[in-house]
């Protein structure tokens, strides 16, 4: 087990105790040494709703794309780092008694004292109804709450406790809102708008009234000018996010600077956020700092930092010298206008618009003037599979204990958390990819198409390398290609839905092109690719031959599907002439320009690779087929 969490886990356990016995006067040995007295109160936290917080607008999002991203990912992640806070400041822990929290995710050991019960109850009620206030009720945090013993956490007992805390989060996710308190319509929505302003309604998320206090901000611009306060500060956050690797979380009184430096609206109405790169010790002798982040210490050589190390930050492409003259960036560009507009925009060291980014996976042609290809984005979405049972089921009876949890749970969100942005930031062949999120057991990528499967399959192969080749640990993924006009919730809802596909049935598996995949699959689909693009390339076969090449790709398909079949019909036979057609076919087009002596053994060979590809790998020859008809058109 690691010492880390082991003493950190000690270090919340004595503080708890120490705490209830003080409250109930009971700091004797005799009562310290009972331990079937609840002593303890388990906190947990569950933040609703992340992906339509994170993706979801009805309004005009495409200026703001990029910053919006960036800023309601920090922002999600500040929401739960801070309810956290909350809980243990009114209750009087420290920070580290907050021994679990990635992914949106808390859990806190507490006093079992009607003081602590009290707090939690309080917040509970102060974050939901903020959050409700702010969010419309598309966000909430489940708080839920349960005792236990000193003897719950020993050995062998603290499995029936886990279990009784993973059933009362699960529990709470049938009720989300306190409809007592959120039920009906949302008093006084109507009253809050102001048609004063150039848009009453927040032209940005299309739901919250515009605020005069955001009017004409310079980080809205002035095509848009208004915007609710929660959209302002998410673009603030998107905006300093990429310019500064430390932020300062502050009581919301704190003197600070102008507005245009800090949130309009503070977290939960007490956190005010800065970014500040020094000059903390003077706010932290008034008192007003809370905490000091490096949100970004995968960034650097050194973990040494005099902030606290928080990986709540992913990897954003920015400009380079390189891009400077990179002609891809102006190809897609029609006009003069906006070409002169995308040379303006480069600037090393500002972060890349998605437009961009797409551009990258322009390819040039043996002219060395011309690009192939298609500018458009890959997202790539993945979480480890099965990780609940794994939690709960993954270490034996008398191995299961709250530090291996920690262990565990710190472990994997190091993975998406550091190692990924750090990958990404290293490696020049994905240095075009953006992190929308990554940490606790998932990841959600944004790049140019023609890298996301070779950088799905790499990660899957570190993970196993990280899990030190455990079967049971690993990852499924869905890939799907989109426009860049492709609004931002279609493309999560599209990503979701095929990684539910690599999940339903064996799993550790890729959905890309529609097909699903295993990972040990895909690496022999991109030989297939190689060779494909190799006679391509040799003139061997053409490009109306690739695209004929679905057919039989259908044909082989379907043909497997039916064989499963208990009965086969007659209408259904068609199908199973497709290698008489293909035979029949390559004899005719393949290599038709080659000399006749040489052209016998290459439609031999090429004949036999497609009908063994066809027989082995059926509908998932696309991935290759379509990826080089995509690379070359």
């Amino acid at each position: 087990v690691s010492l880390y969490d082991h003493c950190r886990a000690t270090a919340a356990l004595a503080t708890a105790l120490y705490l209830y016995h003080k409250e109930n006067n009971s700091l004797n040995e005799d009562s310290i040494k009972n331990d079937d007295t609840e002593k303890f109160l388990i906190v947990s936290g569950d933040l609703y709703g992340i992906q339509d917080f994170i993706f979801k607008g009805y309004g005009d999002t495409r200026k703001h794309r990029s910053k919006l991203l960036r800023g309601r990912s920090l922002y999600v992640s500040l929401l739960s780092e801070l309810a956290a806070d909350i809980i243990c400041r009114k209750i009087g822990l420290h920070r580290m008694s907050s021994l679990l929290n990635a992914a949106g995710k808390f859990l806190i050991i507490a006093p079992n004292t009607e003081k602590a019960q009290d707090a939690v109850n309080e917040v509970d009620c102060h974050i939901n109804d903020w959050l409700y206030g702010i969010t419309l009720g598309e966000a909430a945090i489940g708080i839920t709450s349960l005792t236990a013993t000193p003897r719950d956490f020993v050995e062998k007992h603290f499995q029936k406790l886990w279990d009784r805390i993973s059933f009362q989060i699960e529990k709470k996710k049938f009720s989300k809102l306190d409809l007592d308190r959120h039920g009906g319509a949302v008093q006084h929505y109507l009253e809050r708008f102001n048609n004063d302003l150039r848009s009453p309604v927040c032209p940005i998320c299309g739901k919250r009234p515009s605020s005069d206090m955001v009017e004409g901000s310079s980080y809205i611009g002035q095509e848009t000018m208004s915007a609710c306060k929660l959209c302002r500060d998410q673009i603030f956050l998107g905006t300093q996010i990429v310019k500064n690797n430390n932020i300062a979380v502050l009581s919301k009184d704190a003197k600070c600077g102008p507005l245009s430096s800090r949130l309009v609206e503070p977290i939960y109405g007490i956190y005010q956020i800065v970014f500040l790169d020094g000059g903390h010790e003077s706010m932290a002798q008034r008192g007003e700092l809370l905490g000091y982040w490096d949100i970004q210490p995968w960034a650097r050589e050194s973990m040494a930092s005099r902030a606290t190390l928080k990986m709540i930050n992913g990897y954003v492409p920015v400009y380079t010298q390189e891009d400077e003259h990179d002609e891809r960036i102006l190809y897609s560009e029609k006009s003069e206008r906006k070409k002169l507009e995308a040379i303006e925009q480069i600037k090393p060291g500002d972060p890349k618009p998605f437009t961009h980014i797409a551009a990258k996976a322009l390819n040039v042609r043996e002219d060395s003037k011309t690009y192939a290809g298609v500018d458009a984005l890959g997202v790539l979405k993945a979480d480890v599979d099965n990780l609940g049972l794994i939690m709960s089921c993954g270490l034996k009876p008398e191995r299961f204990t709250i530090s291996r949890i920690a262990t565990l749970s710190r472990q994997l969100n190091t993975f998406f958390a550091c190692y990924l942005p750090s990958k990404l930031k290293g490696d020049a062949r994905y240095k075009e990819v953006y992190t929308v999120f990554g940490g606790g057991d998932d990841l959600f990528l944004i790049g140019p198409w023609n890298v996301m499967l070779n950088l799905g399959l790499e990660l899957s192969k570190d993970f196993k390398r990280y899990c030190c080749g455990n079967p049971e640990l690993h990852l499924s993924a869905g890939i799907i290609y989109c426009k860049l006009n492709t609004p931002l919730d279609t493309m999560a809802t599209q990503a979701e839905e095929a990684l539910e596909l690599s999940k339903g049935g064996e799993k550790d598996r890729v959905t890309v092109f529609g097909e699903t995949v295993p990972w040990f699959n895909v690496e022999d689909l991109l030989q297939v690719k190689d060779k494909l693009q190799k006679w391509y390339q040799e003139n061997i076969v053409t490009r109306s031959m690739l695209y004929k090449l679905n057919e039989f790709i259908y044909m082989a398909a379907q043909e497997k599907q039916i064989l499963d079949q208990n009965e086969i019909f007659l209408k259904h036979m068609h199908c199973t002439k497709w290698r008489a057609l293909l035979g029949y076919f390559v004899e005719r087009n393949v290599a038709k320009s080659f000399p006749q002596e040489q052209r016998p053994q290459i439609v031999k060979d090429v004949a036999s690779s497609l009908a063994s590809w066809l027989e082995v790998y059926g509908g998932w020859l696309k991935v290759p087929l379509w990826d080089i008809l995509y690379n070359t058109r």
